[in-house]
């Protein structure tokens, strides 16, 4: 199993857009073993500092422009959220912060 940042110390001050963009998303593509887009993955979140809360919505995207919500939003308070469990494959892999604490920062990570 690997684990890739999907977000890495957003802060409130930078939130995302409504789609993944910098350094909100994976840029290259991702593929399994069989050279298949990849699927089967659990994406999670984790909150520190501030008054540590944060809400993330996981997308997945074939074409790296064009994204759709994969499962609902991860919502945490201070450490780790639930993790979001999918089987759809998508090529590329994201998560964009749609809200943030002031003073927290969240790291999305995304197994598979």
């Amino acid at each position: 199993m690997s684990v890739w940042y999907l977000t890495r110390k957003q802060s409130a001050t930078n939130l995302a857009p409504g789609t993944p963009t910098g350094q909100n998303q994976v840029v290259q593509p991702m593929y399994d073993s069989t050279n298949a887009p990849l699927a089967n993955v659990t994406i999670q979140c984790i909150v520190n500092g501030g008054a540590g809360t944060a809400t993330v919505q996981p997308v997945g995207s074939n074409d790296g422009v064009n994204w759709e919500n994969q499962g609902s939003a991860i919502s945490a308070t201070s450490g780790h959220g639930s993790a979001v469990v999918t089987s759809a494959p998508w090529v590329y892999w994201g998560a964009v912060v749609t809200a943030l604490a002031s003073g927290a920062t969240v790291d999305t990570l995304m197994s598979g």
